[in-house]
């Protein structure tokens, strides 16, 4: 009967076990509760994301520069690019030179499938550009095809209009 009781748990420890098993089970119920999914339309993040890809993204989640987010882009609904520069970053879009600095560091940018081209269009104008306090500069992956923050229609997103980052990329 001794041998019995050294076997059992002691009131603590069950304690402490169940108290463990809970807040694990509540941090994973929090963390997928916060994931959503995102249809992708049009080309603009072309090639990583295609039109029809389902986009796993978490709502709320930090996000820094080269980090692919889901934001609000006014009428257009919600749209996926990457972020380029974040508050006080000064960015240069350099359609000659095809390249995109951050504070005077030129990105590697390996995702980007084709040089930009300059299409004079009157509505791309944030080509040079400080990002103001709470906002952040995105572009799409194939700049051609992208509205994005070199329009000045959309220009620096307010960091309340991005919705998620995106975790994973789960096809059509």
């Amino acid at each position: 009967m001794e041998e019995k009781a050294k076997k059992s748990l002691s009131r603590p420890k069950i304690f402490l076990l169940t108290f463990f098993l809970v807040f694990v089970l509540s941090l994973a119920l929090n963390f997928c509760s916060s994931l959503r999914v995102y249809e992708a339309a049009g080309s603009s993040m072309a090639p990583a994301f295609q039109e029809g890809d389902r986009i796993l993204f978490q709502m709320g989640a930090s996000f820094r520069s080269g980090d692919v987010v889901i934001l609000s882009a006014g009428e257009l609904g919600m749209v996926i690019k990457r972020v380029i520069a974040v508050e006080g970053q000064h960015v240069v879009v350099d359609y000659a030179a095809n390249t995109v600095t951050v504070d005077g560091v030129i990105l590697d940018e390996p995702y980007v499938p084709e040089a930009m081209t300059d299409t004079r269009n009157p509505a791309i104008r944030l080509l040079d550009v400080t990002v103001p306090p709470g906002r952040v500069y995105v572009l799409g992956d194939n700049r051609n095809h992208s509205f994005d923050s070199r329009h000045e229609q959309l220009g620096c997103v307010h960091v309340s209009g991005v919705w998620g980052k995106a975790l994973w990329n789960m096809g059509p």
